[in-house]
């Protein structure tokens, strides 16, 4: 794992009103409902392949799965 990555964590604040974070410890991760999923958070506006994160460049990348409720970070919509 580079370097760059050992620090990193996800925070996630559902419509649960529950707050989360995670370490980002590999390469790629995905996020949704499905117990297949590596981050698995049970709400009902995630899909159940809601979002993944990639390590590309020296950064994260976050992609939207193709969720119905799509992905939001700091309030804007994620691509």
């Amino acid at each position: 794992m580079p370097e760059e990555m050992s620090d990193a964590y996800l925070e996630i604040k559902p419509s649960s009103g529950r707050h989360f974070s995670y370490p980002l410890e590999q390469e790629m991760i995905r996020v949704g409902r499905d117990p297949s999923c590596d981050i698995v958070i049970e709400d009902p506006l995630l899909s159940k392949v809601h979002a993944r994160l990639q390590w590309k460049n020296e950064g994260w990348v976050l992609v939207d799965e193709g969720s119905r409720n799509g992905t939001f970070v700091g309030g804007k919509r994620a691509s």
